[in-house]
């Protein structure tokens, strides 16, 4: 049986299952998501492409997932770039952290 939610909030919320299958899958989601890293590059190519170079201080990502958009958009990020990333699986952001911390923005 499907549950019916009647709140946009609770149709905004993911599904356990989904955030169960990302954080079992989140050792080893980085390096089988070779269409999410290209995508993320192809988005940093555009905004380096924008006109009148323009500064980028701020950044948001929800579905952060383990960091290829994030991990893109540091090269075109002012240095001093305030990040906020957010997943709905811990162990996709813990993985994110692991593997590009040194790279974040302190």
């Amino acid at each position: 049986m499907t549950e019916k939610h009647d709140t946009d909030a609770a149709r905004a919320m993911p599904h356990p299952a989904s955030v169960a299958h990302f954080s079992r899958a989140a050792k080893t989601y980085h390096e089988e998501a070779h269409i999410q890293r290209r995508a993320a590059e192809v988005a940093a190519e555009l905004v380096r492409e924008l006109p009148g170079s323009p500064r980028f201080t701020r950044m948001l990502e929800l579905g952060c997932g383990t960091g290829a958009m994030t991990e893109a958009m540091l090269s075109v990020l002012e240095s001093e770039a305030a990040l906020t990333i957010t997943d709905a699986s811990d162990a996709m952001t813990a993985a994110l952290h692991a593997r590009i911390s040194s790279s974040l923005p302190a």
